[in-house]
């Protein structure tokens, strides 16, 4: 019997030297565990495959931080998305085999013309109840609807690992969604890029319930621009009962909060 396959939309901003123009070209991956290798479908293979048993599960928008000269096109089956035409097209042909309660990751780390971002983005406010358990989101913000969906995913406590790029995002919008996140007790990284001032307050009230917690729970902070004053000093602090730590560390272009166990050589 077949087995189901989980896939991934992916897409990126890609710039060859031969034209020097810039396109976000698109196909589908799929890893095969048995061959321990990535497998690729072009946007017209994915179309003929049995929607029952090729389901879409995660979203990976690549912004420009890629291999210049990359050949998407001939090594992963890339299809040039050029036109709102294109992503008309993508939207009436793929959006309706996203499987939402199963998307453990999505990624719209790009602003372009096409309107690809905008449109992927919208979908996923308005699904926004259906996803589940998101392992990891990273967002650029395009608007008010990155805000509603962002408002939306916290509130229903389904991310774990967040990463805010660049520096647009609005900061009295966002410090609220940052003060309510970042207890929360399955979240567990934040990197953030945009300048942003969070009360005082809430660093101590932060920090007065991990020394209180009998269980604390593994925590990363960064903050590339944060403008609060916080009430501990560079270092590592102990957890007054538990073999738990706090290390801080405010330099002059990040700060970066890291709560873990004393042995855990990973944090």
């Amino acid at each position: 019997m077949e087995r189901r396959k989980n896939w991934t939309l992916e897409t990126h901003e890609h710039w060859t030297l031969d034209d020097g123009v810039t396109h976000n070209i698109g196909f589908f991956r799929h890893y095969n565990d048995s061959e321990n290798a990535d497998e690729y479908a072009s946007f017209q293979e994915f179309a003929r495959m049995d929607p029952c048993l090729n389901q879409i599960t995660a979203i990976w928008l690549g912004g420009p931080n890629n291999l210049v000269g990359y050949d998407y096109e001939n090594l992963c089956k890339g299809t040039k998305i050029t036109t709102d035409q294109d992503v008309e097209s993508l939207k009436r042909r793929f959006f309706s085999r996203i499987n939402y309660s199963a998307i453990n990751l999505f990624k719209l780390d790009i602003i372009d013309d096409t309107g690809l971002h905008s449109a992927v983005l919208h979908q996923l406010v308005d699904k926004q109840m259906l996803l589940k358990d998101l392992d990891l989101v990273v967002m650029r913000y395009e608007g008010p609807a990155s805000i509603d969906l962002l408002k939306g995913l916290i509130q229903n406590r389904v991310i774990s690992h967040l990463h805010m790029d660049g520096q647009e995002w609005p900061s009295e919008r966002m410090a609220p969604l940052l003060e309510a996140v970042i207890p929360q007790r399955q979240f567990r990284y934040l990197s953030y890029d945009a300048e942003i001032s969070l009360s005082e307050s809430f660093f101590t009230a932060l920090i007065d319930d991990w020394r209180n917690d009998t269980m604390p729970q593994k925590k990363k902070l960064f903050f590339r621009d944060l403008q609060t004053t916080f009430p501990l000093a560079s270092g590592i602090h102990r957890h007054p009962k538990l073999n738990e730590q706090l290390k801080v560390h405010l330099e002059r272009l990040f700060k970066l909060l890291i709560f873990s166990s004393v042995t855990d050589s990973e944090w």
